[in-house]
């Protein structure tokens, strides 16, 4: 009898010590952050902040071992709450010379806390957003139905094959001649040559701006014209922004548009740009960008850039 009850009493005191050394073990890990990172293909940075409760300031920073150049940020993140923040173009460059932006290199990344660091690992930063696709000029006289006159047009390969895109504008005057206003019309095409040289239209963008004072045209801004692979699937996204403007008082708000054609789907963003307002610009996304987010973050640094 006496026998059992030491066995029962052991058994308690065993179970006691378990559960006081799992205790022991797993209160420092439930007491401290836990941080996850990731770094995605256009080099945009996410962080997120697992078990603290309240927000949590902090500095993140970016070095490379060969050249000593560090770049930092301050930002603010809270419990499982996502920070997203695009390298270089977000940080500040605190010491060494700017990291060279014509190759791929591994870079350092950590988190600081105070001067504590919470978190560090490395990252491929790969600072081109078109590793093996070319753009190249195509002759105007060769491309078929287009409407218009034709602003240029520009030719790659990519896996759908061989690309050709063309920016053309149509200007339509009114039949009263004693109104001066006109209608303009801006179209993008995108063609597909296949391996039979036969011509294939991709995709047609149109676009227009109706009562327009003559000389102050919609159009693209030509040197915006760009491709790139974003996604790295080896299909090329070409993208250009243009300005539906045509009144030559530089008071009245228009519109700016940033548009790019990939694999035959069309994304936009654009923003109604006032000249009288000094506030901050809203921009607004189509809504097949809502599942393509790095279309959606590169086509807003476009259009930003050339507002």
């Amino acid at each position: 009898m006496n026998y059992i009850k030491e066995s029962t009493w052991f058994k308690s005191l065993k179970l006691f010590f378990i559960s006081f050394l799992l205790y022991s073990i797993a209160t420092p890990i439930l007491s401290q952050d836990l941080w996850k990172v990731e770094i995605d293909v256009d080099n945009t940075i996410s962080i997120q902040n697992y078990w603290s409760s309240d927000v949590e300031e902090v500095r993140i920073i970016v070095a490379a071992a060969y050249s000593k150049s560090v770049y930092a940020v301050n930002t603010e993140t809270y419990q499982d709450n996502w920070r997203t923040l695009i390298f270089p173009d977000d940080f500040e460059l605190i010491y060494g010379d700017s990291i060279s932006m014509d190759a791929s290199q591994e870079l350092a990344i950590s988190i600081k806390k105070k001067r504590e660091t919470v978190h560090k690992e490395t990252f491929i930063f790969e600072p081109s957003l078109n590793l093996l696709l070319q753009l190249d000029n195509y002759p105007e006289k060769n491309i078929p139905d287009v409407w218009g006159e034709t602003i240029d047009a520009y030719t790659w390969d990519d896996k759908n094959g061989k690309n050709v895109i063309a920016r053309s504008y149509l200007i339509n005057p009114y039949v009263d001649q004693s109104d001066s206003l006109e209608d303009v019309y801006l179209y993008l095409y995108h063609y597909i040559i296949n391996e039979h040289n036969q011509w294939e239209l991709l995709r047609k963008f149109t676009d227009s701006f109706k009562n327009c004072t003559p000389g102050n045209t919609p159009t693209f801004k030509i040197e915006s014209i760009e491709l790139t692979d974003i996604n790295r699937d080896t299909i090329g996204e070409i993208s250009t922004v243009y300005y539906l403007k045509c009144n030559e008082n530089d008071t009245i708000p228009y519109v700016v548009k940033s548009l790019m054609s990939t694999n035959g789907e069309k994304y936009v963003v654009e923003t109604l740009l006032d000249p009288s307002n000094d506030g901050p610009i809203e921009i607004k996304s189509s809504l097949n960008l809502n599942n393509s987010k790095y279309y959606d973050r590169f086509l807003r640094k476009k259009i930003l850039k050339n507002l």
